[in-house]
Parts: C-alpha cells; sequence; structure tokens
C-alpha cells in the first residue's frame, strides 16, 4: 500500500519544461540544496546511471564528459555520498534503481546493503532485486572471455514497504506455457487443478532482453544520442513498476534525459540534474519537442 501523507511539491523554475524541474549542478550538490530546502522523505523512485568507473574520458558525435578518477577509493566515496543522500531524500515507501556493470556492480551492492539493508525477505528493507539487463552486439574473433553483454541493475526500497505495480509490467505467457497448461501435462510444473493462467500475462524475470539505445534512429525525442543513453523500454519498466501516476521521480546524473522524458510521459512528476551543459540542453529540448 502507498503512503497517502501529503508530500511538499519541489517548484520548477521558469527555465524547466512542463512537469518538472532541470537542475544544471553536481548530482551531490543538488541533492544537498534539496535536503537543506526541506525535500528530504519527498521522492518516490530515484533511478540513476552512475559512472561506470571506466577510467577514461568519454567523447562521442561531439559530446564530451569523464569517468576518470583518482583512485577507486575516490570513485567509491563518491558513490557512497550518492546513496546515502538518495536515501534521505526517498519517502519511506520510496526505492532506488541503480545501473551499473561489471566493474562495480559488485561494490555499489555492499554500499547499498549498508545504507538501505540487505532486505532479501518478504518485510524488510533494502536489497529487492538484482536485475540483468541482456543485449546482443558484435564480437571479435580474437576474444579470449565471453563478450560482454549485459549490466546489473540493483533495485533496493527504503522502508518495509515499496510500490511494485505488477500489472504495469506484465509480459506475455510464452506459447508452449500457455500449452503446457491446458493440457495439465505431468512435468511441466502446472499440474495444480487449483491453479489458473493469469490471461493478462506474467510478471518478467528479474533479466530484461532489451536492445540498447544505439539501435534506434536519433529523432531528438525518442533517441537524443547521448552517449550514455539509456533506451526507454527499459527505463520505461522500472518506472511504470516502482512508482505510481503522481509521484515524483528523480535522476541526478541524467544525461541525455531519458529518465525525466518517460516521467512525464507515464504522469509523474520529475527532477533531473546533470553537470555537463550539453546535457541539460539536449534534455530540455527532448522534453519540450515531446
Amino acid at each position: 500500500m502507498k503512503a497517502t501523507a501529503r508530500r511538499p511539491r519541489v517548484p520548477a523554475p521558469r527555465e524547466s519544461p512542463p512537469g518538472g524541474r532541470l537542475i544544471h549542478g553536481d548530482n551531490l550538490e543538488v541533492m544537498e540544496r534539496l535536503l537543506a530546502g526541506g525535500h528530504g522523505g519527498t521522492i518516490d523512485l530515484i533511478v540513476t546511471d552512475p559512472p561506470f568507473f571506466t577510467q577514461r574520458p568519454q567523447e562521442r558525435d561531439g559530446i564530451a564528459y569523464s569517468d576518470q578518477w583518482t583512485s577507486l577509493d575516490a570513485y567509491l566515496a563518491w558513490l557512497r555520498a550518492t546513496v546515502e543522500r538518495s536515501h534521505a531524500l526517498l519517502r519511506p515507501t520510496g526505492s532506488i534503481f541503480v545501473h551499473l556493470d561489471w566493474r562495480a556492480s559488485h561494490h555499489a551492492r555492499l554500499i547499498l546493503d549498508e545504507v538501505f539493508g540487505p532486505g532479501g525477505e518478504a518485510g524488510a528493507p533494502g536489497f529487492r532485486n538484482e536485475i540483468i539487463w541482456c543485449y546482443t552486439g558484435p564480437g571479435s574473433p580474437a576474444m579470449g572471455q565471453f563478450n560482454r553483454k549485459h549490466d546489473t541493475i540493483l533495485w533496493h526500497s527504503k522502508g518495509a514497504r515499496w510500490t511494485f505495480d505488477r500489472d504495469a509490467v506484465r509480459v506475455p505467457h510464452h506459447p508452449k506455457t500457455k500449452q503446457n497448461f491446458r493440457g495439465d501435462l505431468e512435468g511441466s510444473g502446472f499440474t495444480n487443478p487449483g491453479h489458473e493462467l493469469d490471461e493478462a500475462g506474467k510478471v518478467p524475470e528479474d533479466w530484461w532482453v532489451l536492445p540498447v539505445a544505439a539501435r534506434f534512429p536519433v529523432d531528438g525525442v525518442h533517441r537524443v544520442g547521448y552517449p550514455t543513453e539509456k533506451p526507454i523500454a527499459l527505463i520505461e519498466r522500472i518506472i511504470r513498476a516502482a512508482s505510481r501516476p503522481g509521484d515524483l521521480v528523480a535522476d541526478f546524473l541524467c544525461g541525455g534525459g531519458t529518465v525525466p522524458f518517460v516521467a512525464q510521459r507515464c504522469g509523474r512528476l520529475w527532477i533531473a540534474s546533470d553537470r555537463n551543459e550539453q546535457a541539460i540542453a539536449l534534455t530540455r529540448a527532448r522534453l519540450r519537442a515531446a
């Protein structure tokens, strides 16, 4: 169940697109300002795609940003500060989804478990899911290992109650499942006569096969071409599952603005920020054109 207490609304500055607040600034500083302004415990969902600790500058299509750190300790200190401020900003029923790859996801899991709790069990705050986002792509004939084609998304809830709208994210049953269910086949796993197959579909597993954003054309709205841009389908599943219409969704490392774009399209309020001026410009243009 959702808490019904009223929450303070974050006023949108004049230059922001309708539906939310777009801020140019460092993520830690932006979160600190929000906390100092009395907005602790007001956000329903934080979706964040932090630097992956690649230790290299990035540039694509004239858009440049850096993922270089003096040390792993410096990176993890920054990540911990981000997680701690996120925890303070979330409502008691709020959740955070942190998207990383093989370089730092194991470190992030430990930090999230320490700040939010190890969770795992029903009614316990903290860890809810480790989601594996799988995608395909070309490999090299000379590779000496399996092709790395998945990212990790860690979901933690702040409290012992959280939002999960299972009906908003159901997917169709596999035809074989329907066939087995109707036939009540021994060994199929569907031999319980009192159990009915939900025609609306099933709740997805915690591994998602979805194409990367680069598979879609750049049109300035559905894809803007930002180097770290994530596909709409990925973000939409998270937002529809872990928030309700009218909830407040935040992304303090918004890049090309997929999170605020999807949040607005799904009827959520939003806050988005980034320290990169090009990211802010792309996000603003994208939201105004949507």
